[in-house]
């Protein structure tokens, strides 16, 4: 547990877990009918003292609105995000434009309220309410956490952020490449941030999970009785990939959402509520098509012509504008993806986005792999999908025969197998997870109270490995009881936005080059990141020859303040670039925001490195043309490695010595070097090798001792089985 848990994160978790159910256990004794509105109750108040009253103020405004719009919640939702993609075309993205639009349906429908709960349950019933709701808990305190993750900040954050900020989403593909990209989550959340900030996007995100709960329990009720019913929602809301998707802002809950929302329609023969939810599914991501396409397959196969035609009008209507729009405005209907076959001119139709490290082929492993290797298909630690998945997945074999259970396995397993076939990743195969609960569910009816013990008993092991699918949250919640809990949190894992807060107080509508970040989502002014999310910006970064080359790059883009540690790693340039250009003006946890020098530095000489090793960022090692820094190993030693094809780029290290060792990396990709010492003596190494080898090594004595410079040219040349000319440096040994 110590590699999933931090000391604390355990500790916390012990102590939430021990108050929880001692308390639940008396109500349930005593007062079993007060339990939920009590825990409700104690939800509400610590919220609201954890991050204020706008935040889930604006969530439940919003939902209220949703539900009168069509008295069933997730509609509304699909509808309102909608809506709000037609908005953030105009500037009127503006607090009270929201709060008069969300009170609207209010006044006009005067939606009927049901909210007793009073149902006739066993204690033991409402002890596995007290399971789900355990659950849930533990996903509600990581989602009242400030944001830190990355996909977040740099674009699922950032797109609310920047409407607030200008009133409108600019559509620009050269600020950000994904400008263009299907957001119909982000504009779910971009209808709360604009009420309610920061937690009211991320606290939506969590009752996303909520109301997808409470489908999924209605759905498996039909087949399961309330105990097992409530143990397998349980087991679905305590799967270690929903802590993931919880305690960030993704968008795979809204997804997970429409999904679920509309194959349930489909099963219930509701064709015009299951086509908005297609829409809305396919407006959210284009890979939702994985999934919608056997759930309207299905639908079409039913009911008159003229119900299919209109279920497929509503799929467009819903669905199909942020693919239009990127056609019209690029060529590419999905840009920038997949720009290899459709060959926009505005973008490389040479780059495939795809993450190169998750196309795994699916196989019949496949579901084992997943399970007990998780860390191949997730930045995460094995177990990060759960185990139910896996035991008691054959369980839907049995459940085959009763009413439309087969049509959420189908989905399942269509959706699941079209997303991986494409790209390995966990993450995009959730909308899955709960479709795979339903079948599973159908079939355990035939063993209902084994399945009861089995759900009990993997609930508790998802609830020890939670932090395997995620590096945020091994601390567990934070204690807002202790506001400085908050700073040791962003200290640890987003001290970036410390800077950019000092950044908006200092400048009004700032530039800003992130160089070692994508922490842009606060920023009100114009980021630019060192990723592919700001693609000229990075690419023209990426062609840098030396520190003067950044910067004319910097003055060409404007940039007034530059966010990065005080030690950078992912480019050989930035290190020496802001010693000598910039300095840093606010500092928190190793991170600044530096601004220009009055009057710049000059080139200094590197030093030259005495007995001992010096990895590839040591400033002995000077560098000249375009060399890329490798971050993504571990093993490199200090995880970081430098490479070049380019034919003369150089790198020299300097020393003081008798012998000295170059540390490289032999793989199948890697060229030929030219090594010289002090300009003579020119041998020529070929790093190719048919298999990788990390820390490989070129050892050379030199006489007479004293200061020395070992220098690597990359020749352009390869042996006939290699696939490139790449020359790799790893690190340096004097003895």
């Amino acid at each position: 547990m110590s590699s999933l848990w931090s000391p604390l994160g355990l500790e916390r978790l012990l102590w939430f877990t021990a108050i929880y159910w001692f308390v639940s256990a008396i109500l349930i004794w005593l007062r079993p009918r007060w339990f939920l509105p009590i825990c409700a109750g104690l939800a509400l108040a610590y919220t609201v003292f954890a991050v204020g009253f706008r935040g889930p103020a604006a969530v439940l405004f919003f939902l209220v609105s949703c539900w009168a719009i069509a008295e069933d919640v997730l509609l509304g939702i699909a509808i309102w995000a909608t809506a709000v993609m037609v908005l953030v075309h105009f500037p009127v993205n503006y607090a009270w434009v929201y709060a008069a639009l969300f009170l609207l349906p209010l006044i006009i429908r005067r939606p009927r309220w049901n909210l007793r709960f009073q149902p006739d349950w066993t204690r033991l019933e409402f002890a596995a309410l007290a399971a789900l709701i355990f659950a849930l808990a533990l996903q509600w305190l990581v989602a009242l956490k400030p944001e830190v993750g990355a996909d977040a900040l740099a674009m699922h954050l950032a797109a609310p952020a920047q409407v607030a900020f200008l009133h409108k989403w600019p559509f620009d593909i050269t600020q950000f490449i994904w400008a263009l990209m299907p957001m119909g989550g982000d504009w779910a959340y971009t209808a709360v941030y604009l009420l309610g900030g920061e937690f009211a996007a991320r606290l939506l995100n969590f009752a996303l999970l909520v109301l997808l709960s409470i489908l999924l329990y209605e759905t498996v009720r039909q087949w399961l009785g309330v105990t097992a019913s409530l143990l397998m929602t349980a087991l679905f809301a305590s799967t270690p990939l929903v802590q993931l998707e919880t305690g960030s802002l993704f968008i795979e809950n809204y997804l997970a959402c429409m999904v679920f929302g509309a194959v349930t329609n489909v099963a219930r023969n509701r064709p015009y509520h299951a086509a908005i939810f297609c829409g809305a599914a396919l407006a959210a991501k284009f890979g939702a098509v994985a999934f919608v396409l056997p759930i309207m397959i299905v639908a079409l196969l039913r009911g008159p012509w003229k119900q299919r035609l209109a279920f497929a009008g509503l799929v467009i209507l819903f669905g199909v504008s942020p693919y239009a729009e990127a056609y019209a405005r690029t060529k590419n209907p999905i840009f920038p993806f997949l720009n290899t076959k459709f060959h926009s001119p505005l973008y490389d139709t040479t780059t495939d986005l795809r993450n190169q490290r998750y196309l795994t082929p699916l196989t019949w492993k496949t579901p084992y792999e997943v399970t007990f290797h998780s860390s191949k298909y997730l930045e995460a630690q094995d177990g990060s999908i759960g185990f139910a998945y896996f035991y008691l997945l054959p369980l839907a074999l049995l459940g085959l025969r009763r009413k439309d259970a087969w049509i959420y396995l189908a989905v399942a397993v269509i959706g699941f197998a079209g997303t991986f076939s494409e790209q390995s990743y966990l993450r995009y195969v959730y909308p899955s997870l709960p479709l795979f609960i339903v079948a599973i569910a159908a079939g355990a009816a035939v063993i209902e109270r084994v399945a009861c013990m089995l759900a009990a008993v993997l609930i508790a092991i998802n609830v020890y490995f939670l932090p395997a699918s995620n590096s945020y949250h091994r601390d567990f919640f934070i204690n807002y009881f202790d506001r400085g809990d908050v700073d040791r949190y962003l200290a640890a894992n987003a001290p970036d936005r410390r800077a950019v807060e000092y950044i908006n107080k200092k400048n009004a509508r700032p530039r800003v080059a992130f160089l070692e970040t994508v922490g842009s989502a606060d920023l009100q002014g114009t980021p630019f990141l060192y990723s592919w999310h700001s693609d000229s910006f990075w690419r023209a970064l990426q062609q840098s020859q030396s520190p003067e080359d950044d910067l004319n790059l910097m003055r060409k883009f404007g940039i007034d303040y530059f966010v990065a540690p005080a030690s950078p790693v992912k480019r050989v340039y930035t290190g020496p670039f802001l010693k000598r250009f910039t300095e840093p003006e606010y500092t928190f946890a190793g991170y600044s925001a530096y601004r220009w020098k009055a009057i710049p530095s000059a080139a200094q000489p590197p030093p030259s490195a005495a007995k001992g090793d010096y990895d590839d960022l040591n400033p002995s090692v000077e560098y000249q043309g375009i060399w890329t820094r490798d971050t993504h190993f571990d093993q490199p030693a200090g995880g970081t490695l430098a490479y070049s094809n380019q034919k003369g780029a150089s790198a020299t290290f300097h020393f003081t010595g008798k012998t000295v060792t170059l540390v490289y990396t032999k793989a199948p990709n890697r060229g030929r070097a030219a090594i010289t010492i002090d300009g003579t003596n020119e041998v020529t190494l070929d790093q190719y090798n048919a298999e990788t080898r990390w820390q490989s090594r070129w050892k050379v004595s030199v006489f007479p001792a004293g200061e020395h410079q070992l220098k690597i040219r990359v020749l352009g040349e390869k042996s006939e089985e290699s696939s490139d000319v790449y020359v790799d440096i790893d690190r340096f040994i004097v003895e």
